[in-house]
């Protein structure tokens, strides 16, 4: 479920290209953006600025724009390095971003994507949260983890909603890695911007 309400075959493999089966780690390349200005390097940090939003990642991760014709509401997937040679899955953070056809509270567009996802998969949350980020109203929810290609994701969704433009941050990473990397998300996720 990478946007929640938007779960397609092309959606799950957006995922499934995230793991890689019986290859070394130094043989995946990520879908870079063939344009860098989107982009900006810091010493320890790269920031993203487009479609509507910024965001700050740790300057090892890379950057995916991903095609319309992938998954049209995901904008941007910041994907970190494998750890070793034994390592077959890059945590991930996805931003997506949909068109809205009416404002609506940000609790209500949560709560109805966390219902759609309960309802197709009959997973329930582990957790739910109202947050602010620079003084936006948001809600963030972890999912179980569910397995994708013999590897257990667990998931973190975080949802924003400003007029009409929705925001979901996703962030996946093995269930025994989540919350090694759960400070790194969470600074990524602080340093979301709705521009």
């Amino acid at each position: 479920m990478l946007l929640g309400c938007s779960t397609t075959k092309k959606t799950e493999n957006v995922e499934d290209n995230l793991v890689v089966k019986n290859k070394p780690p130094q043989e995946f390349v990520p879908i870079l953006p063939s344009n860098q200005k989107n982009i900006e390097q810091k010493e320890n940090e790269k920031i993203y600025t487009n479609n509507g939003f910024s965001i700050t990642f740790p300057k090892e991760w890379d950057v995916a724009e991903p095609k319309n014709d992938i998954v049209s509401d995901v904008k941007l997937i910041v994907v970190s390095q494998f750890e070793d040679e034994n390592d077959t899955y890059k945590e991930n953070l996805a931003v997506g971003k949909k068109l809205l056809k009416q404002e609506v509270p940000v609790e209500l567009y949560a709560s109805v994507n966390i219902e759609t996802i309960e309802n197709k998969t009959g997973m329930k949350y582990d957790s739910l949260k109202p947050i602010s980020v620079n003084s936006i109203d948001a809600y963030q929810v972890v999912f179980p983890a569910r397995e994708i290609n013999k590897i257990k994701i667990k998931q973190m969704q975080t949802y924003f909603v400003s007029g009409t433009d929705a925001f979901i941050l996703i962030f996946s990473a093995e269930e025994s890695k989540f919350y090694d990397y759960s400070t790194i998300v969470d600074r990524m996720i602080s340093s979301f911007k709705i521009n």
